[in-house]
């Protein structure tokens, strides 16, 4: 009886894959960009606003470039998202601090007049008369024909 070896089939190395890390740029562009939301108030919040917004854009492309080495896409883009959202509030936010003083204060006088002009207007709508200098007629030539 002669046992013969059985002949294996070569073995191929394994591959280990590591599994895609997430992008550390995409995280930090997460975080400034819900940090940049609050901080709005205190008037520094454009200022993390629009550093998440560079460097979510960074991390995209990164993401892209990597060829699936680094994951992260959709927190860079809540980075964008929110570091939008910010800059957005923020420029609300200052329209309406510059709108609300400008009001209170420096047109006082031209608001004065504005008011002076809306009551007049109002007056004359209720006893529906023209202001004096609309009132005056202009001179009428009369031409007489002589009948002959």
């Amino acid at each position: 009886m002669s046992y013969e070896t059985p002949v294996q089939p070569p073995v191929q190395p394994a591959t280990v894959s590591t599994p895609p890390k997430p992008s550390p740029l995409a995280i930090i562009s997460l975080c400034l960009g819900v940090v940049s939301i609050p901080l709005i108030f205190v008037c520094i919040g454009w200022l993390t606003a629009i550093s998440g917004l560079i460097i979510g854009i960074i991390a995209l492309v990164n993401i892209n470039n990597s060829n699936g080495s680094l994951k992260g896409k959709g927190l860079a883009i809540g980075g964008l998202i929110t570091s939008v959202l910010a800059i957005i509030i923020y420029g609300g936010f200052i329209a309406y601090i510059a709108t609300s003083s400008a009001s209170k204060s420096g047109n006082s006088e031209f608001s004065s007049m504005i008011q002076k002009s809306i009551e007049e207007a109002n007056a004359r709508q209720s006893t529906n008369t023209l202001p004096e200098a609309e009132t005056e007629e202009a001179p009428v030539e009369v031409i007489e024909e002589n009948e002959n």
